[in-house]
């Protein structure tokens, strides 16, 4: 239940930060792989004049779906599926909402991969893998 409370606040955490267009506050959340897509999605998202105003409403479920540990490295993965509610709009650059609803709750489904290497003095589990 303690792990499941953590990916429950990490998944919100980074979810958001990553609709607001700032991971700054989140990377040490992150493998080098997953950060360095997310700062090339919010770029991308930057240069087409895009930004999304999003507000987490809450979860529908959450549950594992793999959990792997191998003894050799002593490195943990844990795959997580999370289905939550959100509003969403995505905004033009002249503030100007291109998609989405404000008023509509719509729900996002993630597959979300979580690593820690039990070998280290690092405590936290990162994302290091996203999907649907």
């Amino acid at each position: 239940s303690e792990f499941l409370g953590g990916a429950k606040s990490a998944y919100e955490m980074i979810f958001m930060a990553f609709e607001r267009g700032d991971i700054s506050d989140i990377r040490w959340l992150l493998s080098p792989e997953i950060e360095e897509l997310f700062d090339a999605a919010i770029a991308d998202r930057s240069e087409q004049g895009l930004s999304i105003d999003a507000n987490f409403l809450g979860f529908r479920e959450i549950k594992i779906v793999d959990a792997v540990f191998e003894t050799s490295t002593k490195e943990a993965e844990v795959t997580m599926s999370f289905t939550c509610e959100l509003t969403s709009v995505v905004k033009n650059a002249a503030g100007e909402i291109v998609e989405g609803d404000a008023k509509q709750a719509k729900k996002n489904k993630d597959v979300w991969t979580f690593a820690r290497d039990f070998g280290s003095d690092d405590l936290n589990w990162k994302l290091v893998a996203t999907g649907e």
